[in-house]
This record gives structure tokens, C-alpha cells and sequence, in this order.
């Protein structure tokens, strides 16, 4: 059954498009010409709020304004730096510990893993590298006295100075 309709499919799409369009359209069309059947007559006041919005817009004069005439006046900014705004690394620093580690190598900033399943796996590389872990721990090999050897591996990475983002 499916073979059967599947290719017809396309065409049944177009044919409601066209419906559509000659017939819905056509409809909006007739109705903006001043024929609008469905439009109901009232004859009840509208309310104070209401007439006097209306009353207001139609009360103002169509007038064109002409544009304001510019001084042409070149602006001059004064930056005054007195004092170096703090960067990231300035307030990092004075935390102890940095938001982000840098790679070394490619310059890449990864945040600081609040979780060692959550570190990137070059972080995880850097530690067994500078001799702060013996090997990559795996999640499953994570015991509470491994994860105590990670977080102080962690803490001594953030203190080396190629990696402080």
C-alpha cells in the first residue's frame, strides 16, 4: 500500500498548494475589494479609553518634518588609562587557581574540570606527563583515594605556569 502512495505523495502536496493558493487567496482578494460579508455591525459605544486613542490619531495634522540640520563638529574620544582594568589572568591569579587551563601545545583553553571524568583528555595527558598522576584513570577506576590524587594533581597543574589560561 505504501509502494502505491509514497510516489504520490509530491503530487498531493502540490495539489493542496494550489487549492490553496486559487482558492484562499482568491478569497482574501474579493473581500479587500470593500466586499466584506463577514464583517459584524455594532452598534454599541466603545469605551472613553478607546475614543479618545482613536480621536487623538486622527486629530493630528499630516505634516512632513523636515530633518535637523547636524553641526558637523569632529569628535575627539579621551581614553584616560590610569590604572590597568583586570584581566582574567590578574584575577585568576590572585584566586590561586585558574578558570581555564591552556594546552601548551595548541593554545587551547578547556575549563577547569570540576570532576576528572569531566577533563579534557589532553588535561588528563599533561598530568601523567609532568608526573603529577602514574597513568590515566579510567571512571571505573576511580576510588575515593584516587580521586584525592587527582584533585591534588589537578591543583599542582594550575600552578604550572604553561598551562594557566
Amino acid at each position: 500500500m505504501s509502494d502505491v502512495l509514497l510516489p504520490l505523495l509530491p503530487t498531493l502536496v502540490l495539489a493542496a498548494y494550489l487549492f490553496y493558493v486559487i482558492f484562499c487567496e482568491s478569497a482574501k482578494q474579493s473581500n479587500s475589494n470593500g466586499k466584506n460579508p463577514v464583517a459584524p455591525v455594532t452598534d454599541k459605544a466603545k469605551p472613553a479609553e478607546e475614543m479618545t486613542s482613536t480621536t487623538v490619531r486622527k486629530s493630528k495634522p499630516n505634516v512632513a518634518v523636515a530633518p535637523a540640520k547636524i553641526a558637523q563638529k569632529p569628535v575627539e574620544l579621551v581614553i584616560k588609562t590610569e590604572e590597568k582594568p583586570a584581566t582574567v589572568e590578574r584575577v585568576t591569579q590572585d584566586m590561586g587557581m585558574p578558570d581555564y587551563y591552556r594546552n601548551p601545545k595548541t593554545d587551547e583553553l578547556a575549563p577547569v574540570p570540576n570532576n576528572y571524568r569531566f577533563a579534557k583528555r589532553w588535561i588528563k595527558k599533561a598530568l601523567v606527563e609532568e608526573g603529577l598522576l602514574g597513568k590515566i584513570y579510567r571512571n571505573n577506576e576511580m576510588t575515593p583515594s584516587n580521586s584525592k590524587k587527582v584533585k591534588k594533581a589537578l591543583e599542582a597543574l594550575a600552578k604550572l605556569p604553561q598551562y594557566r589560561g
